[in-house]
């Protein structure tokens, strides 16, 4: 299921709509910056360009001794040559901005992509041959990712980068500005500042035995149930038609009425819906990798559950009860799992006034076990 959510830097380069300037203060800030380079921006020569530049000192003690005007006309075109690389290597970052995109979920030990949006600002020139550099702070993942193909003007390309990160908690990916040795290779050009950009990871899903007796099944079932979209017999709500949707479903009645084809939604058979307690204080909790264990449990827990229309809702501590009713609510309750920590507070929370209500313990010395209603259903 794709997350709604996304996390976006803002927009960076020499095209990012903070930086255009207008009228005669901006040209002269242009100028300036040919002359002097903004922060962030520097020019290095290539292997290639250290070869060029002795041979051009080479040809320059050589013509001064010799007065040879062939020698001289040589030096002209290497150092005209050099003048012009730097001067279409500008043109070819002026207008061009680049942000950083993540693409939530990510979940520690899978694979999670990172893209980076290259917008060409110019009105007629395209855009050629940038790279940039990645990293996680976390995970210790680097990465290049390369602009391929030009990027004509008033277009926008998207360059993705996959890494996997380490363990949940909060990931920083940085990339460290655009660079570019554009167009001869004589000289690398790096322009932007580092841009980063937060990630929250999810735990990784764990294997675990379900032991969901019938005495803990006749417990949850004096709860409420879970009453969503499905092919039981109660008609819920009406929506319009969708390619593959079976013609039975059609209201005809109601399609008559609006003029376009309805479709009934019908509740789902009813199950038991289950309440996930969690209490992370440090009587309960005192060893970390079963802290680790524990966070793991309950996120392969809660998805299961939730995929087979199971899970009613969740509360950590005494923080405010999470209804979990579409996978948006479910996404919120990992994020705050992501970032789960002990809590040194003695005090024990109040258990919310909820049915079916599921806790975690631990089990032996690195084991985990959930209870619903004093009963075990499940072990890791």
């Amino acid at each position: 299921m794709a997350d709604p959510r996304t996390s976006i830097s803002s927009w960076q380069g020499p095209g990012a709509p903070p930086e255009i300037r207008r009228g005669v203060s901006g040209l002269f800030k242009r100028i300036s910056a040919m002359i002097v380079p903004p922060r962030g921006q520097r020019f290095l020569p290539t292997a290639t360009g250290y070869i060029l530049i002795l041979l051009a000192v080479g040809i320059c003690i050589a013509a001064f001794n010799t007065g040879s005007n062939i020698l001289f006309i040589s030096l002209s075109l290497i150092l005209a040559g050099l003048l012009l690389s730097g001067i279409l290597s500008w043109v070819n970052f002026r207008g061009t901005c680049w942000r950083l995109q993540g693409e939530p979920p990510f979940r520690a030990g899978e694979k999670g992509s990172i893209c980076v949006e290259i917008f060409n600002g110019k009105k007629m020139l395209p855009t050629y041959s940038i790279w940039f550099r990645l990293k996680t702070a976390m995970s210790r993942e680097n990465g290049r990712v390369f602009l391929e193909h030009r990027l004509d003007p008033q277009c926008l390309a998207t360059l993705e980068w996959v890494f996997e990160p380490a363990g949940r908690g909060i990931e920083e990916a940085t990339l460290s500005g655009a660079i570019s040795e554009f167009p001869f290779g004589f000289l690398r050009k790096s322009v932007g500042r580092t841009l980063s950009l937060k990630l929250i990871v999810w735990p990784r899903r764990i294997a675990y035995d379900l032991q969901e007796s019938a005495v803990a099944q006749q417990f949850a079932l004096q709860g409420e149930s879970a009453r969503r979209v499905g092919q039981g017999e109660d008609l819920i709500n009406l929506r319009n038609y969708q390619q593959g949707d079976s013609q039975r479903l059609i209201h005809w009645k109601a399609s008559a009425r609006v003029r376009r084809l309805q479709v009934r939604q019908f509740a789902s058979e009813n199950q038991s819906a289950y309440f996930f307690f969690l209490q992370t204080s440090r009587k309960i909790w005192r060893d970390d990798e079963q802290f680790e264990r524990f966070c793991r449990f309950v996120l392969t827990f809660a998805e299961d559950f939730f995929q087979e229309s199971r899970l009613a809702g969740a509360a950590i501590n005494d923080l405010p009860v999470i209804n979990i009713k579409r996978y948006i609510d479910l996404a919120y309750f990992f994020d705050q799992l992501a970032t789960l920590k002990v809590s040194d507070k003695d005090q024990k929370p109040a258990m919310p006034l909820k049915h079916n209500i599921v806790t975690f313990e631990p089990y032996g010395r690195s084991g985990v076990v959930a209870y619903a209603g004093g009963q075990k259903i499940a072990t890791a």
